[in-house]
């Protein structure tokens, strides 16, 4: 891996234990992640995007997404929102380019992270509603129907 990889790989970790614990710290590590990525394609001189069973569903989703920007009542704060939720969409491409080329174990470190950030979420809040600081079980982001 080259200086640039690693970098990429260890932002994409902290990336993937923000995705639980806050939401702030993702959307900010998204734009470094995009940035890194965009360095790391110059230095290959390649922009290809990866092979995956999942391109097409997401590309469908994406365009009905936008499509029904149309439809809405509230046709500005749909585009608002679907603005707000596009780097999400391209990040996707990018951390499939990063786990294409990751080793199994490095794989499952991330996957790790992920494992052990939820369960850090699901203990908080756990006991804010044992503790009775909440009335029902609430995460640390996103509100009850994330948990």
């Amino acid at each position: 891996m080259t200086r640039w990889e690693k970098y990429f790989y260890w932002v994409a970790l902290v990336y993937v234990a923000s995705f639980i614990i806050s939401l702030a710290a993702l959307q900010m590590l998204s734009g470094v992640l995009l940035l890194l990525w965009l360095v790391l394609s110059f230095q290959r001189k390649s922009f290809k995007v990866p092979q995956s069973p999942f391109i097409i569903p997401i590309v469908v989703f994406v365009l009905f997404r936008i499509t029904s920007c149309l439809y809405s009542e509230h046709f500005s704060l749909a585009i608002e929102g679907v603005w707000k939720e596009i780097i999400f969409y391209v990040l996707f491409f990018v951390l499939l380019s990063l786990f294409e080329k990751l080793e199994k174990k490095n794989i499952t470190t991330t996957i790790s992270i992920l494992i052990v950030t939820s369960l850090f979420s699901a203990f908080y809040g756990i006991v804010k509603y044992i503790l009775g600081i909440e009335a029902r079980v609430s995460p640390l982001t996103g509100g009850y129907g994330t948990l």
